[in-house]
């Protein structure tokens, strides 16, 4: 069974994180290729988190509320919950604390026998919540350079998955770890939770980002020699995908955006895919799926406003797609997961009428979750929102006050310089009436800074509020 052409927009990129539909050719186009270097399992710090995952319990509702939470403002209570999780997985936490002194990390490759979807991913989501609760809670208790050490230690992990030449959904998830690390140390700066010389540890201690492009292209010369290249099986990456489905719902929760999610999962059954009948052109989705790439590898290190783009289409074709499968969903709209058989052969016309189901699907994707380039860039402008921030809080324990400008934080000796907008070449912008950061975002003009209060890439501007602090926790210095 094959799969009919996809258009020419179809996100690869999201396609190699699922199911590549490429075949080999000889030579390799544009420097896509990946060499993966033999790594003793001793020194590999990927093979310290298959260890720590084993056994991994997700946390219930009220413990994953508790780490959620842990560095909201506000006074200080303990979850047991929360306590009951972190005691459980007490071997697993050092486990992945004592990972961090080992010398390399690297996913294991499809040849052998790697998974894009590795369980393992899910079970470092969890334990890096777990380590930024007791984060939490030893400056809580009167240990603040516990606290702080386990900040940098949680900033680095992430960094480290990043880094451990996977594919693109190992990039993602190590980016979401070191997303979460900054933006606990972001909210404990700005509550008050930490003295000068201890913010000053976390601002040195967060590390450079100019090897970020380099990291980037080398997850997409994964990408390629790894899921784009090899003939795959698509009805075993299917069942793959069903099995992601039912071991680790949260995690395939980061490749499907909102509104997709029950027709991604239908889509992605394997009986369905075996089921369709239509061909794929193999050479034109990889010739496609190539230039993509060196596009991507070539954006990382232009400016922002030089990048070559993609024409947006993803919230068409998204609409297009539900409007096409609405028959089949309605058929299936109260039928549990998995699909029965009888189900099955109620839809599988419906489905093959689609004539490139997945292929759509993964149209409908791209933009929507920003698996592109783009990511780097948004890396970028959060660490130095992070570097900024505290810088600010800085001058604020130094000076009682919120500073006028960036042009007092330099010359009080805190940053070398304001800290830098990749979306506009220039620094990020700072005001103190209400207290923020924000970078000029995606559309590369100022917009003044205003926040939906969703998170910073939920408006045009990207935006770090600073409140004013509501009070210091049990246990600040």
């Amino acid at each position: 069974m094959r799969f009919p052409p996809a258009p020419p927009s179809v996100p690869r990129a999201v396609v190699a994180v699922l199911v590549a539909f490429g075949t080999a050719r000889a030579g390799d186009p544009g420097g896509l290729e990946f060499r993966r270097p033999e790594i003793p399992s001793e020194r590999n710090a990927v093979e310290a988190w298959h260890q720590a995952a084993r056994g991994w319990k997700a946390p219930d509702a009220a413990a994953t509320a508790a780490f959620a939470s842990a560095w909201k403002p506000g006074p200080w209570k303990a979850s047991e919950e929360a306590d009951r999780i972190c005691a459980l997985h007490r071997d697993a936490l050092s486990t992945v604390e004592a990972s961090l002194s080992l010398a390399e990390a690297q996913w294991p490759g499809r040849k052998t026998g790697g998974d894009p979807l590795d369980p393992a991913m899910a079970a470092l989501r969890g334990l890096q919540q777990a380590r930024l609760y007791l984060a939490r809670r030893a400056l809580a208790e009167g240990r603040p350079d516990e606290s702080v050490a386990m900040l940098l230690g949680s900033v680095r992990l992430g960094q480290r998955a990043c880094e451990a030449r996977g594919a693109l959904i190992h990039y993602l998830v190590g980016n979401g770890l070191r997303r979460q690390a900054e933006r606990s140390i972001r909210d404990g700066a700005v509550a008050g939770w930490f003295d000068a010389a201890r913010l000053q540890a976390l601002a040195a201690g967060l590390g450079p980002l100019d090897t970020e492009p380099e990291v980037f292209a080398t997850v997409i010369r994964v990408e390629w020699t790894d899921y784009e290249l090899p003939r795959p099986d698509p009805v075993a990456d299917a069942r793959r995908m069903a099995n992601a489905y039912a071991t680790n719902p949260e995690l395939t929760g980061i490749l499907v955006p909102e509104g997709l999610e029950r027709l991604h999962r239908i889509f992605w059954d394997p009986a369905l895919v075996a089921g369709h009948p239509a061909a794929i052109d193999h050479d034109a989705m990889r010739d496609r799926m190539a230039a993509r790439y060196r596009r991507w590898m070539a954006n990382v290190r232009r400016p922002w406003a030089a990048r070559e783009v993609d024409p947006p289409e993803a919230m068409a074709a998204q609409a297009r797609l539900l409007a096409d499968a609405a028959a089949l969903l309605k058929r299936v709209e109260k039928e549990p997961f998995p699909l029965s058989a009888k189900a099955i052969r109620r839809i599988q016309p419906l489905y093959n009428r689609i004539g490139n189901p997945i292929g759509r699907l993964l149209v409908a994707c791209e933009d929507v979750i920003k698996v592109s380039s783009d990511v780097v860039f948004r890396v970028r402008a959060e660490r130095e929102a992070t570097r900024g921030t505290l810088a600010l809080a800085r001058f604020r324990t130094n000076r009682g006050r919120w500073p006028h400008d960036w042009t007092e934080v330099v010359a009080e000796g805190l940053i070398a310089a304001p800290p830098a907008d990749p979306f506009s070449g220039g620094t990020l912008h700072y005001s103190a009436a209400p207290p923020r950061v924000w970078s000029v975002g995606e559309n590369g003009k100022d917009d003044g800074g205003k926040s939906t209060g969703e998170g910073p890439w939920a408006a045009a501007d990207a935006v770090w509020p600073i409140d004013p602090p509501s009070g210091k926790a049990g246990g600040t210095p």
